[in-house]
């Protein structure tokens, strides 16, 4: 597949991997998986530089991302940093602008969005901006997850777990969770 073809162009930065795709290929690959019948959950990661400063600290969160099945370069320190290490350019591709690209592949290809954010409100409003801009497409739910919310709390426990059923029973074909990096 596109995706698997691309995979081997990768850049390194404080161990943490991000791939070398542009735009274009990112859709291709996307759209591959989203009409591959086969395809099994793929976790993609649009990684910033906060991302790559949080995973210096926190070993589970850069095994996440360098796990991941497309690790895509938002913003603009990497790809100053990828010329700096390598010599090569970087095109950035954004969460924004990946949230907009899948939105228009779910449209295109009938499937299903469900839609997480960081905060109340947040998955709500883009749910709105998504139906605005692309008529027709289904969004089978959205919603926010508080961040006072504590990763280590069982109430936090309750609420994932919780979350992660009403997500199962939605069946939906991209799930869309944007939380932004830990604080």
């Amino acid at each position: 597949t596109c995706a698997k073809r691309l995979m081997n162009n990768t850049l390194t930065v404080l161990s943490v991997q991000i791939d070398r795709f542009t735009p274009e290929e990112t859709q291709n690959a996307w759209s591959e998986l989203l009409v591959n019948k086969e395809t099994t959950s793929r976790i993609i990661v649009t990684v910033n530089p906060e991302f790559i400063m949080e995973a210096q600290k926190n070993r589970r969160f850069r095994d996440v991302i360098n796990s991941a099945h497309m690790r895509l370069a938002d913003g603009f320190g990497l790809a100053c940093a990828s010329v700096f290490l390598t010599g090569k350019k970087l095109v950035r591709i954004t969460g924004v602008q990946s949230c907009w690209m899948l939105a228009r592949l779910c449209k295109n290809h009938h499937k299903k969005m469900y839609l997480v954010g960081a905060l109340p409100g947040v998955a709500e409003r883009t749910s709105n901006v998504f139906k605005r801009a692309f008529p027709g497409i289904e969004v089978v739910a959205e919603e926010g997850v508080s961040r006072e919310s504590s990763v280590v709390s069982s109430q936090y426990s309750v609420e994932n777990q919780k979350l992660v059923e009403r997500i199962r029973l939605a069946k939906p074909d991209v799930l869309l969770v944007a939380f932004g990096a830990p604080k």
